[in-house]
């Protein structure tokens, strides 16, 4: 259910051109571990989408919590504090990249 919900809202964002996306969305990667960006065209609208429904079902989140959201883990160890700075600029640039 969730899924369906984030991709029909990653649409609607792609459709209503309120989101202006960063110029290096197509070089950039979503960790440090990963070699290539996304391959799909859209990502930056879907994890925006994902974020949105994120701050919907919790109330009073801060971009602190997003960015733990966010950071892929590798393998099956999680280890805290160890998030790389590109990743920690990502909800940032989802919040300013929307215009009311």
């Amino acid at each position: 259910m969730s899924h369906e919900f984030v991709k029909a809202y990653a649409a609607h964002l792609k459709r209503s051109g309120k989101m202006e996306l960063p110029h290096w969305t197509d070089i950039v990667k979503t960790a440090t571990f990963k070699e290539l960006a996304p391959y799909g065209p859209d990502w930056y609208y879907t994890r925006a989408a994902s974020m949105a429904r994120k701050i919907y079902l919790r109330q009073g989140i801060g971009v602190g919590v997003l960015e733990r959201f966010m950071v892929a883990v590798r393998g099956m160890a999680v280890v805290l504090h160890t998030s790389a700075r590109a990743v920690v600029l990502l909800p940032d640039t989802f919040f300013s990249s929307y215009r009311r």
